[in-house]
């Protein structure tokens, strides 16, 4: 019932007409990527910005989704209304897991085009959820991340806000990510309690 009651509310407006309104694709621009399935409208880039992959585009140059890179070019078009666009990006990928040479680039660089992709936009107005077909570089702003994105990674400068994470073991994560203590910066004040007040019993069970 929920899937169905998710689906009467989608609109599709390819089906009525091939043409999308200014006035909406300038609100669907607009969207957060948080609201569309992680497929930016806009993405405002400049050189040596940390990104972040969101698509595996080639898994043998180490191009997968989660991979961290930094900006090293951006090739932009115009879009049919005269808009500036972007057509490629080349990124230089961080701590790739082997070096990637492509032919004609500097090492563990890797040009990335644009991909089309069918993606649910929700309207902040109105909760409606607009489906469109987007055709975007595959990439979102890597300045910060969640302590369950994080996990696997190391970090030499590791920033971490323990404010709102929710018990020891998220504490835990955010510290762990650090190579040195070195390299570790807490940001702003957080609950000690959280780890200095013991296990929980149903966690004392679990052990």
């Amino acid at each position: 019932q929920q899937a169905q009651r998710l689906y009467e509310k989608t609109i599709d407006p390819v089906c009525a007409d091939d043409s999308i309104s200014l006035k909406l694709q300038e609100m669907l621009w607009q969207v957060p990527p948080c609201m569309s399935d992680h497929h930016a409208g806009i993405l405002t880039l400049c050189i040596g910005m940390p990104v972040l992959l969101k698509f595996n585009k080639a898994t043998e140059l180490c191009a997968t989704n989660g991979a961290e890179a930094e900006v090293v070019k951006m090739v932009a078009g115009k879009t049919p209304c005269g808009r500036p666009c972007l057509e490629s990006l080349h990124v230089r990928l961080t701590s790739p897991p082997r070096n990637v040479q492509v032919l004609g680039l500097p090492m563990n660089v890797i040009p990335l085009g644009r991909s089309k992709r069918t993606v649910s936009v929700t309207l902040p107005a109105s909760d409606t959820i607009v489906a469109i077909a987007r055709e975007q570089v595959m990439i979102l702003p890597n300045f910060a991340m969640t302590d369950y994105a994080c996990q696997g990674r190391t970090r030499l400068d590791n920033v971490i806000h323990l404010k709102f994470c929710k018990n020891h073991q998220a504490m835990y994560t955010c510290f762990s990510r650090s190579s040195s203590l070195s390299g570790t910066l807490i940001l702003g004040d957080f609950d000690a309690a959280k780890i200095q007040s013991g296990c929980s019993s149903a966690l004392r069970q679990e052990f």
